[in-house]
């Protein structure tokens, strides 16, 4: 009987290696720094579709900032009650929160978890986005080029400068 107590606790070592408790870590924490706060907006808006030399509603025109200097000229129909050839659009768009160079403490992805697949992913948005050149080689590990190719990326899109903090993280729509 008592060999068959020993058995049964030594089994799941056995089975599945030593058996280890999990402990939360504390996150990690850096200073970022601001040039700006902003904060990021989806708004919708109903946007024209039709011909626009047939146009006659009440309409405006908007440049909706798409981030990266990028503006795109949108025609806003004022007037939905007489005109059918419209569709809502959700654009992102970025509002002034606080101006001023800042520095504020953030929770950022800590440096043993960032993996070569979250490295490749955020080269992949800096390469589509004109922030790395077309035929960067991606690499496995956090180049100065990257760096400074994310901190242009990081400023021009309102975000913290200088880390891999979680608001950047998700404005890449990278999967951490």
């Amino acid at each position: 009987m008592r060999s068959l107590i020993i058995l049964f606790s030594i089994l799941p070592i056995l089975a599945f290696g030593q058996v280890e408790s999990y402990v939360p870590t504390e996150p990690c924490m850096a200073e970022c720094k601001f040039e700006n706060f902003y904060q990021l907006k989806e708004i919708e808006v109903p946007v024209y579709t039709g011909d626009p030399e047939n146009m006659t509603v009440r309409r405006d025109v908007y440049q909706m900032d798409l981030g990266n200097g990028k503006l795109e000229r949108v025609v806003v129909v004022l007037d939905l009650i007489h005109v059918d050839a419209y569709e809502m659009r959700t654009y992102r768009k970025m509002s002034l929160v606080k101006e001023g160079g800042f520095s504020e403490k953030r929770e950022i992805l800590c440096p043993e978890e960032i993996t070569p697949l979250i490295l490749k992913q955020i080269q992949s948005v800096l390469i589509k986005e004109d922030y790395l050149p077309v035929g960067y080689e991606p690499f496995e590990e956090f180049k100065l080029e990257l760096k400074n190719a994310l901190s242009a990326y990081q400023l021009a899109n309102g975000l913290p400068i200088g880390h891999l903090d979680f608001e950047t993280l998700d404005f890449l729509e990278v999967d951490y």
